[in-house]
Order: structure tokens, then C-alpha cells, then sequence
């Protein structure tokens, strides 16, 4: 009896040394959580509290020291990122001024009197500057934002969107005489989606190709859809 007795307070003895250790630990840990939940919220505006353990003080003070060379970090890459954003900015402004004499020049010769194949060159180049236009704007918007990109969705006509990939892409394909053929299926009138980066699709694609492709050889551009999608394929003659 007495060595069940003696083995049940010891027993008693250990659940309350460990209930109180436990509870100190809890207590002593808190900055530590505090700590790792602060660098994981990424806010690194926070202080570091000592505790009484010698061995957690450590581990507290390697993440005072990492907390510090993160915030360096990120203020650095920001530093980094807002004068790529500046310069960005000012050179796309720059390029405005020879793209206004290009396209002030091109309108004054179409006025001249030329054959029909310089004012088809002449109509191409102008149809051009347009879109370099387009894309200066984007890259001036993009300078100025602070959150990425998004979609400018919208409802457009499909047979103006094909239209304008056609005017471009015999603008491309001219410069190595390449023939572009266009063959189309059941086509939805309207379709909603945002049609600057759809024709950015197309045309790097096409921009790719026509790379690639021999002088004088051909470029097949299908394209067939619906209301939900609009699916296209761009074969060329390359290698």
C-alpha cells in the first residue's frame, strides 16, 4: 500500500510539474509565435521581447536579425522597382515625339499624289504608329499602377477584330512578300473579352512566324468560335 500510495504522488507530482512547465512554456514562447506570425503577415514592424530561456533568446535574436535583413531587402527591391517604373515612364514619353513626327509625315504624303502600292506601304506604316501608340499608353499605365495588370473586358465585334488582324498581318507579311490567307468557320457576331491583348496574342504569334517563314511562301490564319471562346490556328511555311 505504501508503495502504491508513494507511486501515486509521484505520479500527481509529475502531472503538476508538467502542467506548470507546460504553462511557463506557453507563456515564455508567445513572443516567439508572435514573432514568426508578424514575418508571416508580412508586417515587419514589430519589436523583439527577451524571455528567461538563454536558448530561445537565440533563436529570437536570429530572427530580429532576419527580420531586419528582410525589411533592407524589400526596401531595396522597392527602391529598385520605383525607378524602373520612372525610367520606363520617361522613355515611353520620349518615343511620343519621333512616333508624332512619323505619323505627321505619313499623313502628308498620303495627301501627295503616289501610286496605290506607296500609299498601301504608306497606309501600313500609319496603321502602325497607331498601334505602337496603343502600346505606349499601356506601358505608361503599367509605370504608374501599383497592383498588376488586369483584364479591360469588353463586348467587341469579331468581324472588326479580324478585320484588324488582317491589315496588320499584310503589313508584316509584305516586307518578305508572303501571301496571308484568312479561312473562317461559324463566327459569333460579339464576343466578350478584352480584345488589346487578344490581338497581342495574334500577332506575336504571327510576328513569329513570319520570322521564320521564307521569303515569298505562305501564312494560314483559321480562326472558328463561339460565344466562349474563339479559337485560331496560325500555320506557316517555316522551319
Amino acid at each position: 500500500m505504501a508503495i502504491i500510495i508513494s507511486f501515486g504522488c509521484f505520479i500527481l507530482i509529475a502531472v503538476v510539474i508538467a502542467f506548470k512547465f507546460s504553462k511557463k512554456l506557453k507563456i515564455e514562447l508567445a513572443p516567439l509565435i508572435k514573432a514568426t506570425d508578424s514575418i508571416k503577415q508580412k508586417d515587419l514592424d514589430f519589436e523583439i521581447v527577451p524571455i528567461q530561456i538563454r536558448e530561445l533568446n537565440a533563436v529570437l535574436q536570429s530572427i530580429n536579425e532576419l527580420k531586419t535583413a528582410l525589411s533592407d531587402s524589400l526596401n531595396q527591391q522597392w527602391n529598385m522597382e520605383q525607378s524602373k517604373k520612372t525610367q520606363i515612364s520617361a522613355i515611353a514619353h520620349d518615343i511620343k515625339t519621333p512616333l508624332t513626327i512619323i505619323k505627321g509625315n505619313t499623313e502628308l504624303l498620303l495627301e501627295s499624289e503616289l501610286s496605290q502600292a506607296d500609299k498601301d506601304l504608306l497606309q501600313y506604316i500609319q496603321l502602325s504608329s497607331g498601334k505602337i501608340e496603343d502600346y505606349i499608353e499601356l506601358l505608361m499605365t503599367a509605370s504608374t499602377v501599383t497592383n498588376s495588370a488586369k483584364f479591360q473586358e469588353a463586348s467587341f465585334f469579331v468581324q472588326n477584330f479580324i478585320l484588324e488582324i488582317e491589315k496588320q498581318a499584310k503589313a508584316l507579311c509584305c516586307v518578305k512578300n508572303i501571301t496571308f490567307c484568312i479561312g473562317m468557320k461559324i463566327l459569333p457576331e460579339i464576343f466578350y473579352g478584352d480584345v488589346l491583348l487578344i490581338s497581342r496574342v495574334v500577332l506575336n504569334i504571327l510576328n513569329n512566324a513570319v520570322e521564320y517563314s521564307y521569303d515569298g511562301s505562305k501564312i494560314e490564319f483559321k480562326i472558328t468560335g463561339s460565344k466562349e471562346e474563339l479559337p485560331f490556328t496560325l500555320a506557316d511555311s517555316g522551319k
